[in-house]
């Protein structure tokens, strides 16, 4: 099961429409309003809201794989808070394995090393760095 956050904005929606165009699956696509959601055909629709870390709990279950983007609602508030409190709240949800791939993957801990790492990918690769849809279509197989 792939699983998509934010299914029903701009770049989820558009990840749906291409992982279904490929036929990789099963698909789930996480929206807070399933009722209102139209996603494509085949897609699995999963209601949940980041502001409720225990509605997210259904929606991962026998996900495999995970593509995590979201715009927090206006009626949620945002505090600033450190990796190790973003790491146990994450855990709590996902498990501590997924929690620390999160928090890599998304920045929470960007440090000079990390940043480092990011500006040199044209020169370890030869390319240089390219939008994430590009890398999607590149890797679909991938994910079947």
């Amino acid at each position: 099961m792939i699983m998509v956050t934010g299914a029903t904005g701009n770049i989820g929606r558009a990840l749906l429409d291409g992982l279904g165009a490929s036929g990789a699956g099963p698909v789930r696509g996480l929206t807070r309003d399933a009722a209102r959601a139209r996603l494509p055909a085949g897609v699995e629709v999963c209601e949940g809201d980041f502001a409720d870390p225990a509605s997210l709990a259904p929606a991962l279950d026998g996900a495999r794989a995970l593509f995590l983007v979201s715009r927090i609602g206006s009626d949620v508030s945002v505090a600033g808070i450190g990796r190790e409190e973003a790491r146990r709240q994450l855990a709590a949800v996902l498990g501590a394995e997924a929690a620390d791939a999160v928090l890599d993957l998304t920045g929470g801990d960007v440090n000079d090393e990390l940043l480092a790492v990011r500006d040199t990918v044209e020169r370890v690769t030869g390319s240089a760095a390219r939008p994430f849809h590009h890398w999607v279509s590149e890797h679909l197989a991938a994910f079947r």
